[in-house]
Formats: structure tokens, sequence, C-alpha cells
């Protein structure tokens, strides 16, 4: 990743190609046994874009929007534009992650793809448990992915947009079923709209009766909706 220099108080990185001549909107990390790099521990982070990791396994801590996730063994992780991720631990890691951004969405008129749960993720999670037969159909859709990136072509961008399709559709199924007890509830709603405005407007507002009358609430009940969705002030 490229940090993105912007005078921001949380950096901001964006997809860096493997190659002069790579796609900036879409990349696929392999990582087997790699370790963090030390100088990223523990240093608040943005991403311009999404991703996907299938973490077959690991043991460290990674913190999304001020919440712990110890990775698990094959497992899917994401995050969306705007979430702040802090890593923890030194430890190997093995895993293969696809990330991309929403211009690559709308690709082959595949914009619609935004609106799918997975990436919406209107319960705000980032954990997706796994099934062995879900593993196993993510590990051979991924091998399909990687086949076709590496194999650039006339129709690269099509048949990855299939592909993605694909795993982005089984994924929001799952996310739909491992969810489906947790009702979209108007104050998580809420809670998500706030965090959306403080993503685009941190470095200008920064009193809660300001986001406040921008969401036509009053303050109290901004406060309120916040420490009993989030359980923190």
């Amino acid at each position: 990743m490229k940090r993105r220099k912007n005078n921001q108080e949380v950096p901001i990185y964006n997809l860096v190609p493997d190659n002069p001549t790579g796609t900036k909107d879409f990349k696929i990390y392999n990582l087997n046994g790699s370790c963090p790099n030390r100088s990223e521990l523990l240093i608040p982070h943005r991403k311009d874009h999404y991703l996907i990791a299938f973490v077959r396994c690991a043991g460290n801590r990674q913190w999304i929007d001020m919440t712990p996730y110890t990775l698990k063994e094959n497992t899917i992780y994401f995050t969306g534009p705007g979430h702040v991720i802090v890593k923890e631990g030194l430890g190997q890691i093995w895993s293969t992650a696809i990330a991309f951004t929403e211009k690559f969405l709308s690709f082959q008129q595949n914009s619609a793809l935004s609106r799918l749960p997975i990436l919406v993720n209107a319960q705000n999670r980032h954990e997706l448990l796994l099934s062995a037969s879900d593993v196993q159909f993510v590990e051979d859709i991924l091998s399909k992915i990687i086949i076709e990136y590496d194999a650039p072509g006339p129709w690269h961008i099509p048949m990855l947009t299939a592909y993605i399709t694909v795993f982005l559709t089984y994924l929001s199924r799952l996310y739909t079923e491992q969810f489906k007890e947790e009702e979209t509830s108007a104050e998580r709603l809420l809670l998500k709209s706030f965090q959306a405005k403080i993503d685009a407007s941190f470095r200008e507002i920064h009193e809660v009766i300001e986001y406040a009358s921008q969401l036509h609430i009053s303050a109290g009940h901004l406060s309120e909706v916040v420490k009993i969705q989030s359980g923190k002030s």
C-alpha cells in the first residue's frame, strides 16, 4: 500500500499496481508465512478501497473501527473505504486477499455489486466464519481469480468481474445468514451515518452538536445512540 499524504491525522492508503502496466483498481495479495512490517504496527490508517482477505492461518490481532479481531483460521475478514485499521503482532500469516476500488465495481456495468450486503455491511461487522464447504468454495473461486489475474488479455477485466461477482454474491449470502438475527435498526443506521459524516468532515468539524445538527437530531440523542450501539461515548 502507498501512503497518500494529505495532512490528515489518519493516513489513507491507496492501491499500488504490481508493475508499471498494472491496474490501480484491482490487486491480489498472497501471504505465505509473511510477517507484518514493523513500521506499520500500531499505526492507525484507512484504505480508499475494499479489501477482502481469506485468512488460512494467523494469530495476530487487528482493530477495525475500534473493534478488536484476533485473526482466525479459515475465516474471511473484510473492510471498505474509510474504516480505521490498526495492526498488532508480528506473527506469521497465510492469506489470500483481493483489493478493489469503487471504480472497479463500475466496470462492465457491475455497479450493482456495491449494493451487495458484504460491501454495504449494514451490521458494521468485519469477520465472516466459514464452514468446511465454504472454505472449499472460497479456495476454488480464489484460484480462478488468481489464474485470470496472472494472464491479462482482451477478456481479462470481464472474466475478473465475473468471478468477483460470484465471489461477492456467495459471501453476501453467508453474511445475511450469519447476521440474520441482528436487525438493521434505525439506531444502527444512525450510527453508520454518524461514522460516515465523521469520515468526511473530521478535519473541519469537531463538536458532537454540529454532527447532530446535520443528522437532524439532538446532541443528547446522538450521544445516547452511540453509547448503546458501540459501547463507547
